[in-house]
């Protein structure tokens, strides 16, 4: 790598490493010496794993939530405890159903064969949890479910 090339790399790395301690995010400190060359200082690959691995620490929100005891014959709804961490917002979520067997997956939102959705989920500003409910008389409602499990799937952004 040239000279003008490693000050360029190592001047970016200073911005991005500064960025994301601002925002509380970094997660990996890199060392970027007092000058070019500087032997203490972190190579230039390592420097850019780190910075790698700090973005994917910040833009990496989604949280998986499992549940299961499901008896969705008999319940027409189960609700499902999770507080969105702080300093995070909620930007989207769904369901998927597994059926007794664990050999299929549905949507929550799956959809019979004229088009109406089985079920919904949903989570209320300010709640501790998600609220499932399935529709009477649909794909869920069956013994095929009455032991059902399932994740919820819930990304999320900075605030």
């Amino acid at each position: 790598m040239t000279k003008e090339r490693g000050v360029i790399a190592l001047f970016f790395l200073r911005i991005i490493n500064f960025i994301l301690k601002k925002l509380g995010m970094a997660q990996i400190d890199i060392n970027t010496g007092f000058a070019y060359e500087d032997p203490l200082a972190d190579s230039v690959k390592t420097a850019f794993d780190a910075c790698q691995s700090n973005f994917d620490e910040l833009f990496s929100r989604r949280f998986i939530i499992y549940f299961s005891g499901w008896n969705m014959d008999t319940s027409d709804e189960i609700n499902v405890g999770w507080i969105i961490p702080t300093g995070l917002k909620l930007v989207f979520f769904d369901a998927i159903i597994i059926n007794n067997a664990a050999n299929t997956y549905f949507k929550i939102s799956n959809a019979d064969g004229a088009g109406v959705s089985e079920g919904i989920i949903t989570y209320s500003p300010g709640s501790d949890r998600f609220e499932l409910q399935r529709l009477g008389g649909g794909l869920f409602d069956s013994a095929s479910f009455n032991a059902a499990s399932g994740y919820i799937i819930a990304e999320c952004d900075l605030v």
